[in-house]
C-alpha cells in the first residue's frame, strides 16, 4: 500500500490537534484519506520548520532538512526519520566559526545512488 508523506512548517492541524506545534511536522496520508502525524518538531536540537520534500532512502527511512532550530542549531538540521516516527539528527547547521558549514540548507534533500 502506498502512502503520501509530507511536511508542514508551523501549526500543522490547528491548536490541540495532531502536530499542534509551531515548529512543524511530518505527516502521512493513506489512500483512504486518513491523515496522521509521524513526527512533531520541538524547535530544539531536532530543528524546526522542515522544508521541501522528504527523500526516501533505500533503507526505507526518510531524509530531510529543517531551516531553523535553537541556539545550537540556529540554521537547521539534516535528519533521518523512520516510518515509525523515530528521528535522528545527522547534522546541525550551527552557525559558528567552528562549523564545517555555517549556513542553513538551500535545497531539498535528495538521494544519490553514486555519491562519488
Amino acid at each position: 500500500m502506498t502512502h503520501f508523506y509530507g511536511t508542514t512548517c508551523g501549526t500543522a492541524f490547528g491548536a490541540g490537534g495532531p502536530g499542534a506545534s509551531s515548529y512543524g511536522s511530518v505527516f502521512k496520508l493513506t489512500p483512504g484519506g486518513i491523515l496522521s502525524t509521524i513526527y512533531t518538531f520541538t524547535g530544539g536540537s531536532d530543528g524546526n520548520c522542515p522544508a521541501w520534500e522528504l527523500a526516501e532512502g533505500p533503507d526505507g527511512n526518510f531524509y530531510g532538512v529543517t531551516t531553523g532550530g535553537n541556539a545550537t542549531t540556529p540554521y537547521g538540521t539534516i535528519f533521518k526519520l523512520t516510518p515509525g516516527g523515530s528521528l535522528t539528527v545527522l547534522y546541525a547547521f550551527c552557525g559558528t566559526v567552528n562549523c564545517v558549514v555555517d549556513v542553513g540548507p538551500k535545497s531539498p534533500a535528495s538521494w544519490a545512488s553514486n555519491p562519488h
